[in-house]
């Protein structure tokens, strides 16, 4: 077995933490500093990456899962796009029906992905959706619309989104119809303006795909019920959401 080839770098290091580093060593499991210090790096990225991922589909869409796009289901298409991002978990809310009896018979047996399904019992918009999985999430997590199809590198926006610090990424697409979606205006890399199927001169669109921070669900109550019409514009006006393009194959089921 080919051994993975380790880059030489050189940091700087406070005395005091450097101490606390070298108390690592053991002899045994860590032999010495970089081993230490690789170690507390693998344990830090872990805890601070994202593992889990929400499937919000209404019962009324649930077929759309089954529906085959380059070859297979678009749920294993998801799945494969989570899969690819080193996600853990993926939840589908939605409520149970024979359909979701046959979405679960096409997840492919070897996935790494665990994939279970959360029965939606009262479909009262996707921000309740949403709230049935929150006692399970830790601090950031995916959601993605499960009628449209996304195909990017989902980990380059996650890593964008804990670089950036914010409450809400969105993906973003161009449509040259924006009114039949939701649109945004940006400057820079900040979401400025989030529309929900209003007349807009931006065609720049939410593509159904997001990352959140934890705090999201400080941004709910009684009277939210839809992210994107209730939640989505309240956080872009408190300045906490950015925008991030796929540049990958994007399409809504729905049309």
């Amino acid at each position: 077995m080919n051994k993975i080839k380790k880059e030489k770098i050189a940091i700087s290091v406070d005395k005091p933490l450097l101490t606390l580093i070298d108390a690592l060593v053991d002899g045994t499991t860590i032999r010495s500093r970089s081993q230490a210090m690789e170690s507390l790096l693998r344990k830090g990225l872990s805890q601070e990456y994202v593992h889990d991922a929400i499937i919000l589909v209404k019962r009324e869409h649930q077929h759309l899962l089954l529906e085959k796009i380059n070859g297979k289901e678009l749920i294993c298409n998801h799945l494969a796009l989570l899969e690819n991002a080193n996600i853990k978990q993926c939840y589908l809310v939605t409520p149970q029906t024979e359909i979701t009896k046959k979405i679960e018979a096409v997840i492919p047996r070897k996935s790494k992905v665990a994939f279970n399904i959360i029965d939606e019992k009262e479909q009262k918009g996707n921000v309740h959706a949403v709230q049935l999985i929150q006692k399970k999430l830790s601090t950031n997590f995916v959601v993605i619309l499960g009628d449209t199809f996304n195909q990017f590198d989902l980990k380059k926006m996650i890593l964008f989104h804990l670089n950036k610090d914010k409450i809400a990424t969105v993906g973003l697409m161009s449509h040259n119809q924006p009114s039949l979606y939701s649109s945004v205006e940006l400057e820079g890399d900040r979401i400025v303006a989030f529309r929900n199927k209003k007349k807009s001169d931006s065609f720049v669109i939410d593509a159904g795909v997001y990352v959140f921070n934890i705090m999201l669900f400080q941004y709910f109550d009684t009277a939210t019920k839809f992210l994107e019409k209730d939640v989505l514009p309240k956080i872009c006006a408190v300045e906490q959401m950015n925008g991030y393009f796929t540049y990958g194959k994007y399409r809504h089921f729905g049309e």
